[in-house]
């Protein structure tokens, strides 16, 4: 049976959810910040901003400079979160198999879903409309050329779940969605639609919609792989597609046959959901306001990365195995070291001395920019005991701690290391 996936993707989100919630901010430039001063980075823009050339990425003060008048906001992750979960609700209505890909994006597996389960509401309340207006879609579909009762189901479906998230999570929020048969496709499709519409990439389709792509518009595809390919011979993913397999494997190894799979439509990793999808790694990084060689500061700002990773570690009940740690100079290049630790790491006190001795053991270059902390090798805790520390204590103290932090909020308790950070 040919699988039927959809790969929705939430437009401008960030700032969407804040147009939503203060109507004052709609049809303006508005750009979601991680922190407000000059250097800090934008996270998001809405529509306006971006058409007028505001993007994520640019720096507050860069922007100020395209249009002084856009509106600038401090990210709220609660807020849309809340949003987020409200959205996921919708979709988890029309099938068991939903992966959430990122707080704005989900792959929906749809292969087994009964057809006409979309002419009525799932909780059995108000009859859902039927006549909805048609949008954007793939060359042919509709015109005779295409005839798939699956991807007319599928089609249908999208409509609703658009139409659904506008009445009943907010009007100002647009979505993208792609459609295709399998999770790649599906993705690509969406990432190829225009803002607001469906694009539906059925095999009739699918090598003239590659010709027209470049390499790096496929997901997972960035420069540098971009580069090996272009000294291949390969230009376009239609060039990829007819591409023997046999050469790129060679070149490339397993990312080679991954390749040539996905533009070929042949499944690799299908929609995950539940146990599948359970974190390989959990970490954060930050762009630190003030480009320094200060040690105290950049420790003070690594030991609040090294919380909120702990603080996640535990909440979701695993201890980690291995760590990275990295950072970035102002000029060029930087450092980006990882081991496995000799303990499972579970604290917020363990995580901090093995980053800090990754990354501030030799004396830095150039001024930081970018500070990033990771954990890996996520299981399940123990109660081994160390020869060297007292194990069990120190995870007490740690699950104390986030108890009284998440009821009084974040780090209410909070190690020494980050007093005077605000």
């Amino acid at each position: 049976m040919q699988k039927i996936i959809m790969h929705i993707d939430m437009n401008s989100y960030f700032a969407s959810v804040e147009q939503q919630a203060n109507p004052f901010l709609r049809g303006v430039p508005v750009a979601v910040c991680a922190y407000l001063s000059p250097r800090g980075c934008i996270v998001a823009s809405s529509t306006e901003a971006k058409i007028l050339g505001i993007k994520t990425g640019m720096r507050v003060a860069d922007a100020q400079k395209i249009f002084p008048k856009t509106i600038f906001l401090e990210n709220e992750p609660a807020k849309y979160r809340s949003v987020t979960k409200k959205i996921f609700s919708i979709f988890s209505d029309y099938t068991d198999h939903m992966e959430p890909y990122s707080i704005d994006e989900a792959f929906l597996d749809l292969t087994n879903f009964s057809p006409l389960s979309f002419n009525s509401s799932p909780t059995g309340g108000e009859e859902r409309p039927n006549k909805l207006p048609r949008p954007f879609v793939g060359e042919g579909w509709g015109e005779g050329k295409i005839n798939n009762n699956d991807f007319q189901s599928a089609h249908a479906i999208a409509l609703e779940i658009k139409q659904r998230i506008q009445k009943e999570v907010g009007e100002w929020l647009k979505c993208s969605i792609g459609i295709s048969y399998t999770r790649w496709l599906a993705k690509f499709a969406g990432d190829r639609a225009e803002k607001n519409t469906i694009f539906i990439l059925t095999p009739e389709i699918l090598e003239k919609t590659l010709s027209c792509a470049k390499l790096t518009d496929a997901w997972g595809i960035g420069s540098r792989i971009g580069y090996h390919l272009n000294q291949m011979g390969i230009r376009t993913l239609l060039d990829l597609k007819r591409h023997p397999v046999q050469n790129l494997m060679q070149a490339l190894g397993k990312m080679g046959y991954f390749l040539w799979a996905n533009v070929n439509g042949i499944e690799i990793e299908g929609v995950k959901c539940g146990e599948d999808i359970a974190p390989k790694s959990i970490g954060h990084s930050y762009c630190v306001p003030n480009k320094t060689t200060n040690l105290k500061y950049l420790r003070a700002i690594l030991m609040k990365l090294c919380e909120k990773t702990g603080q996640r570690l535990r909440n979701k009940s695993l201890e980690a195995k291995n760590i990275s740690a990295g950072l970035s100079y102002v000029s060029e290049g930087g450092r980006y070291k990882s081991m496995k630790t000799p303990e499972h790491i579970f604290d917020t006190p363990s995580i901090f001395r093995y980053a800090n001795s990754l990354l501030f053991s030799n004396p830095l270059t150039d001024r930081v920019k970018m500070l990033a902390i990771s954990v890996s090798g996520l299981i399940e805790p123990t109660n081994q005991l160390s020869f060297f520390s007292n194990t069990i204590t120190k995870k007490n103290l740690a699950r104390a701690c986030d108890k009284i932090n998440n009821t009084y909020g974040d780090f209410t308790i909070a190690s020494g290391e980050m007093f005077g950070t605000g």
